[in-house]
């Protein structure tokens, strides 16, 4: 992970390791667009969207989210408002980081200090709910987002006695454990041995709270409350893993290669890793280490018709739009950026969304820029004037392109891609010039996207 070139730094953010606003700025000049300075494993720690310490010091990550979540709890309940508690522990994902207090703690290694970290801060968490009075009518979920990552060594978990870990479709890397605490509802000790997911948990928190899901919602999971409150048997029939093996009842077939993409440490994965074809009968193996493909020619045949069928059947990628055929002849060549004929429109002044952002560097108008145009959807709006009878105009963009890049310039809803030609650099500010047609009155909306190009300005003057 890696700070952001336009991440936002709160006022009173605390700054560790010699750095400073100065030499952050320092690391990204020279570092081509998209790119990443030298800063690897520099966390910044977000609260919002402003960072509140850089880089973050990773031995006190897990405390202090347990911290906060007591705070958040605690407020909740003086408010006298429900709440949801999403705690996403960074830790054990390497690089591993443990507290000085339990540094060495366990005897067992880092990995096994980091466990027990989160274990202990874990349960401050359900200290907090007793110690305020609602643990009995709160649900708590303890799980993780896949298997063990194996190919970091001791630093990365086992999943034993299952077969394989992260990246791999053998139940080490999709079979995790999971606790819920809920005793108003969940008998101590109970234990649930039927398939649950973790799609299973919207619909699940829906029917909880009686919260109301679109009617042309396709969910993937499904209400488990029975599974978790009863005897009740899963609501999946079949489970496919991807493409690469389905299970049914205690029966799993999987098609695909030997080992894992990371299931060995690194540098120590076998050269031969063909593809080869699997039955397990999970009840009596759930190490996956006897292949019976031999003896159960019947289910395998099933299960393998199965596959191929979903393999077949899977949603498609949606696909690509189509991008609009570029108009070159309705744009003028390359100009220099003047001082501004008619009525300026700073780039960054307009309403930015869906991921583009704001540089503070500087332009040919001597404002900022509106980057990070790349991104899906990303666009700058304006609302501008089109005076008392409207018509046409002159417009004229300022910007910079690496490579050229390609606008989609949308006014009152009627939209013309063009091909903007390369101004030599992202900080390299040239000019074009179209036509476009506004309407009477100030409520005219003119929407730019342009991947490929850092937009300055436009500039605004009706034709003669």
């Amino acid at each position: 992970m890696y700070p952001a070139k336009n991440m936002k730094y709160a006022a009173d953010c605390r700054y560790l390791e010699g750095f400073t606003p100065e030499t952050i700025k320092a690391a990204f000049v020279g570092v081509p667009e998209g790119k990443q300075p030298k800063l690897k494993d520099k966390v910044p720690l977000m609260r919002d969207e402003e960072c509140i310490e850089f880089p973050l010091d990773q031995t006190t990550i897990t405390r202090r989210i347990a911290d906060e979540s007591i705070r958040f709890i605690e407020e909740s309940i003086t408010a006298k408002k429900p709440f949801f508690l999403y705690l996403a522990n960074p830790m054990p994902h390497t690089p591993l980081f443990v507290s000085p207090e339990f540094e060495g703690k366990t005897g067992n290694g880092l990995y096994a200090d980091v466990i027990a970290e989160i274990d202990f801060n874990t349960g401050r968490v359900l200290d907090a709910l007793k110690a305020n009075g609602v643990e009995e009518n709160t649900l708590v979920i303890f799980s993780s987002d896949n298997g063990p990552w194996l190919r970091k060594g001791e630093h990365g978990g086992s999943a034993k006695p299952l077969r394989d870990g992260k990246g791999s479709s053998f139940e080490g890397g999709q079979r995790v454990p999971t606790i819920m605490r809920w005793p108003a509802k969940i008998a101590a000790g109970t234990v649930c041995s039927e398939i649950a997911t973790a799609m299973d948990l919207m619909p699940t928190f829906a029917a909880m709270t009686g919260a109301r899901l679109p009617a042309d919602l396709e969910l993937d999971g499904y209400n488990m409350l029975s599974l978790m409150t009863s005897d009740a048997k899963t609501a999946y029939s079949e489970f496919y893993y991807r493409n690469s093996a389905v299970r049914s009842g205690d029966w799993k077939y999987y098609a695909g290669r030997r080992y894992g993409n990371w299931c060995f440490p690194s540098g120590q994965m076998p050269k031969e890793n063909p593809k080869e074809q699997y039955l397990f009968n999970l009840q009596n193996d759930v190490g996956e280490t006897t292949n019976v493909i031999d003896q159960y020619p019947e289910v395998t045949a099933r299960l393998k018709e199965m596959l191929d069928q979903n393999a077949q059947q899977a949603r498609p990628t949606p696909p690509k739009p189509k991008r609009e055929k570029p108009v070159p002849a309705s744009i003028s060549g390359l100009m220099d950026c003047v001082l501004p004929v008619g009525t300026r429109y700073e780039a960054e002044v307009g309403k930015i969304s869906e991921g583009a952002t704001v540089r503070e560097v500087s332009t040919a108008s001597g404002g900022a820029q509106v980057g990070n145009l790349q991104k899906p959807d990303a666009t700058v709006a304006f609302v501008v004037d089109g005076g008392a009878k409207g018509g046409a105009f002159d417009f004229v963009l300022g910007y910079g392109s690496m490579k050229g890049a390609q606008l989609s310039l949308t006014v009152n809803g009627a939209t013309q891609s063009l091909s903007l030609p390369k101004t030599s650099g992202w900080q390299s500010y040239k000019a074009v010039q179209l036509s476009v047609t506004l309407k009477p009155g100030t409520e005219n909306l003119i929407e730019l996207k342009c991947p490929g190009a850092n937009l300055d300005y436009f500039d605004l003057s009706m034709k003669h």
